[in-house]
């Protein structure tokens, strides 16, 4: 497990960056190794509403013993999966991370980025 979290200057704002495996539920519903990128707001509760957002990318085989990627944001639940990664992977990829950076916005596109390529 890794966990990482960063101060981000002259904001009121902290980033928190890991890699674990546990179990994701929405459409993934299996226990999974995943990288996690999450933006909180310093000195604001929970309950308040801190979370501005929490990014998980990872890995599962499906019931159909597909590799699978998938890409959850849990504050909104959007949650997608691409499953059978195989045929033109990289192309694949590239094109659902631009669908979801016009979705979701700029740090999910850099931690999209940060897996296809790094």
């Amino acid at each position: 497990m890794y966990n990482q979290t960063l101060d981000i200057p002259g904001t009121n704002l902290m980033l928190i960056l890991d890699a674990e495996t546990h179990f994701i539920g929405a459409c993934v519903k299996a226990r999974a190794p995943h990288v996690g990128m999450k933006l909180v707001k310093k000195g604001v509760s929970r309950r308040a509403g801190n979370l501005v957002f929490d990014i998980h990318i990872g890995y599962f085989t499906d019931i159909r013993r597909r590799g699978c990627l998938f890409f959850y944001e849990s504050r909104t639940r959007f949650c997608k999966t691409i499953c059978d990664p195989t045929r033109n992977a990289r192309e694949v990829l590239k094109k659902k991370l631009r669908q979801l950076k016009n979705q979701m916005g700029r740090p999910f596109w850099g931690l999209g980025i940060l897996l296809v390529y790094g």
